[in-house]
């Protein structure tokens, strides 16, 4: 199964919500590497109460502790 980066687009937009709903459906077709930051995108499941399902924060690029 092939890798693909997946961009989120603007933080502020629909992307964030797309990816967290979409990621059981995203992962059958490929191996997918989210391009936005962990701790972001866990903030925004928290406030869009969307259920960060088999999300691995492995697959979330770039991570705070990576840039400091």
């Amino acid at each position: 199964m092939q890798t693909i980066a997946i961009s989120v687009g603007d933080l502020n937009g629909v992307g964030i919500e797309i990816v967290l709903k979409s990621h059981e459906e995203v992962k059958k077709l490929c191996n997918p590497i989210y391009c936005i930051n962990a701790d972001l995108l866990s903030q925004a499941s928290k406030l869009l109460k969307v259920k960060k399902t088999s999300m691995p924060e492995g697959l979330c690029y770039p991570r705070v502790s990576e840039l400091l």
